[in-house]
C-alpha cells in the first residue's frame, strides 16, 4: 500500500513534471520568434535609415545642379510665351 501510493505519487509527479517542460517549450519557442522577428525589423530599420543617410554627396550635387538648369529653361520659356501675342503671326 505504501509503495503503491507513493507510485501514484511520482506518476502524478512525473504528469506535472512533463506539462511545465511543454510549457516552458512553448515560451521558449514564443521568445525565440519574438526575436527573430525583432532582427528581421531591425534590419529593415537599418535599410531604411541607411537609404536615407548614405548619401552620396557628389550625385546630390549634379542633381541639385540638374533641377536648377531645368527650372531656369521652364521660366525663360513661361517668360517667351508671356511675350507670345497674336499680332506676332499677323505681321
Amino acid at each position: 500500500m505504501f509503495l503503491t501510493g507513493k507510485l501514484a505519487e511520482l506518476a502524478t509527479a512525473g504528469r506535472n513534471f512533463m506539462t511545465h517542460v511543454a510549457q516552458n517549450g512553448a515560451l521558449f519557442q514564443q521568445v525565440k520568434n519574438i526575436n527573430e522577428n525583432n532582427a528581421a525589423q531591425l534590419f529593415q530599420l537599418d535599410e531604411m535609415v541607411g537609404k536615407r543617410t548614405d548619401a552620396d554627396l557628389a550625385q546630390a550635387a549634379v542633381d541639385i545642379k540638374l533641377s536648377e538648369v531645368a527650372i531656369q529653361a521652364s521660366a525663360q520659356v513661361i517668360n517667351q510665351l508671356r511675350n507670345v501675342s497674336l499680332l506676332n503671326f499677323l505681321t
